[in-house]
Formats: C-alpha cells, structure tokens, sequence
C-alpha cells in the first residue's frame, strides 16, 4: 500500500512483537510468512514476498526464530 507516513512512523507505532522490520521499505507481519528463500520472504496471499537487507537479516533471523518458539 502506499502510503504519506514513514516505515519509521509505523514501526513506532506498532508495538507488537509479531512485526518486524525487514528493510528500509517493508515492515513484515510474522504470522504471514510461509517460507524463507534465503533473502526473500514468501507470504501466504498471492505470491507476495519482501526482500531481507543484508543489514536486517541477524535481527530478523533470531526474531523469526523466537517468534516461531511461541507456537
């Protein structure tokens, strides 16, 4: 979606540990992936997918992996 507000903005605002950020351009609800490809994130509506920078990808990875514990 497009949107006025920053990624910053959203991120501040949503305090809940199901969301992270990615990238510089997406902030990714957790309970919707459904699998990894090494950088890329699939989704489970339509072939949706996000890109993990390089510099998230530390922080996603012991996010998602301690996220995946709760279940």
């Amino acid at each position: 979606y497009d949107s006025k507000r920053s990624i910053a903005e959203y991120t501040e605002e949503i305090e809940n540990p199901g969301f992270i950020r990615v990238h510089r351009r997406y902030l990714v609800n957790m309970r919707h992936i459904v699998r990894l490809e090494d950088n890329k994130i699939v989704f489970d509506t339509d072939h949706c997918h996000a890109e993990i920078s390089r510099r998230n990808k530390g922080s996603f990875d012991a996010h998602f992996s301690a996220f995946l514990k709760t279940f």
